[in-house]
């Protein structure tokens, strides 16, 4: 699905169905156009997660302050790869193997740990998470705080997230364990 038309049109933009969508991806070549999308849809929809690319660093604070939840400075993230390829060429290598391996398509996803999850919280080693679904566990978000490579003494409660490595099938199967309160 896809609308023609110039982003930058406030009329292109309530086509799109701003007003109610949950999200945005600014990424036109200009950081001007960048930020009057930014602008406009974020007047027409308060709640929605914008993220936009920025080409010129000097313009990283401006889309902050149109109202992009997230700045992405496109080039500088290039370079970033294109020095860890050359300084750790067989770990991106693998990163990018591991997510175009022909059939086996691993994902790094986030699972949110749903309201109704026990209030009390279960530890790593109650949940078991490798055992039940064959994810990788990475990291688990409490508050904004990342503890990477959680013990199994590590506590997750309602409201938490998982960063997990695995399936699509693998990553629903604990979405669904997770909402009945992990009883398989």
């Amino acid at each position: 699905m896809y609308i023609s038309g110039d982003a930058t049109e406030e009329e292109t933009l309530r086509n799109a169905g701003v007003d109610t969508a949950q999200g945005l991806l600014a990424c036109l070549p200009d950081d001007v156009d960048n930020i009057f999308v930014v602008l406009t849809a974020r007047g027409m929809n308060k709640r929605m997660k914008i993220i936009s690319k920025v080409t010129h660093q000097e313009n990283i604070n401006k889309l902050s302050y149109a109202g992009a939840d997230k700045v992405i400075p496109i080039q500088e993230i290039g370079a970033h790869r294109m020095v860890s390829m050359m300084l750790n060429p067989t770990i991106i290598g693998f990163l990018d193997s591991i997510s175009q391996s022909g059939s086996l398509q691993l994902r790094f996803e986030e699972v949110k740990v749903p309201r109704t999850f026990t209030k009390e919280g279960m530890s790593m080693e109650a949940l078991k998470i490798p055992q039940k679904t064959g994810l990788i566990v990475i990291a688990t978000v409490n508050d904004g705080v990342n503890k990477f490579n959680p013990s199994a003494s590590t506590l997750v409660k309602p409201g938490d997230s998982l960063m997990v490595l695995g399936e699509h099938e693998q990553v629903v199967k604990l979405q669904t364990l997770l909402n009945a309160g992990l009883e398989d």
